[in-house]
């Protein structure tokens, strides 16, 4: 049997598939990039980490000069998320972990600076006040610090001051993180509105291939 022309029906359908395929496979190709993370979570915990140092050394400076450091826990939390965001950390759940950790432990890292201060300022003064002769036969900073370190861990009214500060800085800290996770989730769910408005779809042929059908 001659073979004839093909179907002009055949020819629509076929057409009609691979435009179809065509455009599925434009979204989903569009859906990959859209959906791809942007940001590094290297970097944004570098960022955070280097924030979380600067405040711990102010939270011991404010300490040390004689004042309620627990207020600094605020500024903690902002300096983490400012060095997060400067470093392009990635959005999302990731940088609530990384914010809450980096500001307990700098937090805490803050109160063991102050409390090393004290101990190093105490050494030098109880130094100064021997003579000549006590001072050459006097202990060292450091056999000082093994020394006096179990004491005031013993010390119930040290202990409670200890617990009340940081305490206190990590409720300020983690008011500070909540204000800052929850801008950074409106800007990231305004973003993805604006992405979705924007939205180009994919054409299914080009303007040449338009006029040949």
């Amino acid at each position: 049997m001659k073979k004839g022309n093909p179907s002009p029906i055949g020819e629509s359908i076929n057409h009609t598939q691979l435009c179809d395929n065509t455009i599925r496979g434009g979204n989903m190709e569009y859906d990959k990039i859209y959906e791809k993370p942007e940001g590094s979570i290297f970097r944004g915990l570098i960022g955070a980490v280097l924030g979380g140092l600067i405040g711990a050394i102010i939270w011991a400076v404010v300490g040390v000069m004689g004042y309620q450091a627990s207020i600094v826990g605020l500024l903690i939390a902002f300096l983490a998320g400012k060095g997060y965001d400067l470093l392009k950390g990635r959005p999302g759940k990731i940088k609530t972990v990384v914010l809450l950790l980096v500001f307990v432990l700098a937090i805490i890292l803050g109160e063991l600076l102050k409390i090393i201060w004290y101990i190093h300022d105490g050494y030098v003064q109880a130094f100064a006040e021997l003579t000549a002769f006590e001072q050459h036969f006097a202990m060292t900073e450091q056999e000082y610090f093994v020394k006096v370190i179990p004491d005031l861990m013993n010390n119930t009214e040290f202990t409670d001051a200890v617990i009340q500060d940081v305490g206190t800085g990590l409720l300020y800290g983690a008011l500070g993180a909540f204000f800052l996770i929850f801008n950074s989730g409106k800007k990231a769910a305004k973003k993805r509105a604006e992405a979705e408005r924007n939205r180009i779809p994919t054409p299914a042929y080009t303007p040449e291939e338009k006029k040949e059908i």
